[in-house]
């Protein structure tokens, strides 16, 4: 996977969070439906997500078509029940406050995705053989001079996922 950033966009990183909001529900829809009392979330509020689907949680997500006691999560499809169970994705969200820009990127690309196999043989086979299991993570990596080897303020653990934003 490749992307590309258009002149005068920067990598920015969450440095700061609100306090957390309780999520009752989630809904099984495209987007993705949160239901949470008094949440004063505006639209486009970028969010940290806490959810008992694993594949949400510890996700950023926008909110979109916020409502007194609901909001979207904007471009998150939550539809397929199989890794979304119905009525288990309750937990939280948590408004980011403030980003960290990372400086002076040189080059943006992604590590991992290498397929991952389980080794077997048969007593009358001579060789072995392989199935496919799963892939390793897939995770930005990006390539920074030399002279920005620093951690930015404010970021204090390692970086699961990036927000990009352009600026300019």
């Amino acid at each position: 996977m490749g992307f590309r950033l258009p002149n005068g966009a920067t990598l920015q990183i969450a440095s700061a969070y609100g306090a957390a909001i309780p999520v009752t529900a989630l809904s099984n829809a495209n987007p993705t439906v949160a239901t949470a009392a008094a949440h004063g979330l505006p639209d486009g509020d970028i969010i940290a997500v806490t959810s008992g689907w694993t594949r949400l949680n510890d996700r950023a997500a926008r909110v979109d078509n916020s409502l007194s006691g609901t909001f979207e999560l904007e471009k998150i499809n939550t539809v397929n029940v199989q890794p979304y169970p119905a009525g288990s994705g309750a937990g939280s969200v948590r408004e980011v406050t403030a980003f960290v820009e990372i400086p002076q990127i040189a080059d943006v690309a992604t590590s991992g995705g290498d397929q991952q196999f389980t080794t077997f043989g048969f007593l009358a086979d001579d060789d072995d053989r392989q199935l496919p299991t799963s892939k390793n993570t897939r995770t930005p990596a990006s390539l920074m001079p030399i002279r920005s080897r620093s951690t930015p303020p404010g970021l204090t653990r390692p970086v699961r996922s990036l927000v990009i934003s352009a600026r300019r």
